[in-house]
């Protein structure tokens, strides 16, 4: 992944982790839509990498930690 611009807590990184796999084993159970972006594991973290590329260290350490939390929740 990605040089992070988000530094999360230890309880937002567990909480975090816990999404990603809840969210892997979500796309085990999806079948592929034809003709759309393949939504998969490997999906979400290329967006998430783009989250961080985006996202200058600068700006990133200007948000709260509940929005640092959300942002990357959201990816």
């Amino acid at each position: 992944m990605a040089k992070t611009s988000i530094i999360l807590t230890e309880q937002d990184g567990d909480r975090l982790e816990m999404i990603r796999n809840h969210v892997k084993n979500l796309w085990k159970t999806v079948s592929e839509l034809r003709g759309f972006t393949i939504h998969d594991q490997r999906h979400n973290y290329v967006v998430e990498a783009r989250l961080h590329q985006l996202l200058p260290t600068k700006y990133a350490d200007k948000l709260s930690e509940v929005e640092k939390f959300l942002l990357l929740a959201s990816a």
